[in-house]
């Protein structure tokens, strides 16, 4: 994986961080989302994220969710629920952008 020393990941999309340096840079810890929590919240997004003045959204426990799972079943669980929340977050944050 190409490491990304730019700022870019802070303000576009969707980012994979697995560094913890990485997100202190636009969080603290206290801040952060579990993935329960995340996909919980994907049927009623709040108007406020909690990071980064508002437009951040930093979620952990991916790799302790896909540990549970046998290799089939994560594939599944990943392209069914993750997958689903991920992107029904980016469509309400570029709904709010506009």
């Amino acid at each position: 994986m190409r490491q990304l020393l730019d700022t870019v990941w802070q303000r576009r999309g969707t980012s994979w961080v697995w560094d913890e340096e990485a997100r202190n840079q636009v969080c603290s810890a206290s801040e952060v989302w579990s993935l329960r929590q995340f996909l919980r919240a994907s049927a009623n997004w709040p108007d406020d994220l909690p990071s980064n003045d508002n437009r951040t959204l930093v979620v952990a426990g991916l790799e302790g969710g896909l540990d549970l799972l046998a290799p089939r079943d994560a594939e599944v669980w990943l392209g069914d629920a993750v997958k689903a929340a991920v992107l029904h977050f980016k469509m309400r944050t570029q709904e709010r952008r506009r």
